[in-house]
């Protein structure tokens, strides 16, 4: 299976779509991108929003504990 690159903006957008109500499984099917890579940006986003880092890195709350 070939790993496909997003850019930013192309993530950006396609959060975009899905907090203005579109759903889900339907922004996935349109673009062309899986249900997980999908969750994953959006859970990102939501981190960003909030100050964390991204899903890869540790969130706010366990550093703030350190």
């Amino acid at each position: 299976m070939q790993t496909i690159k997003y850019s930013e903006e192309f993530k950006r957008d396609a959060v975009a779509l899905v907090k203005a109500g579109a759903l889900h499984c339907e922004v996935c099917r349109g673009l062309g991108v899986s249900t997980s890579a999908m969750s994953k940006w959006v859970a990102d986003a939501e981190r960003t929003k909030q100050g964390c880092p991204s899903a890869r890195f540790t969130c706010c709350r366990r550093r703030e504990s350190a």
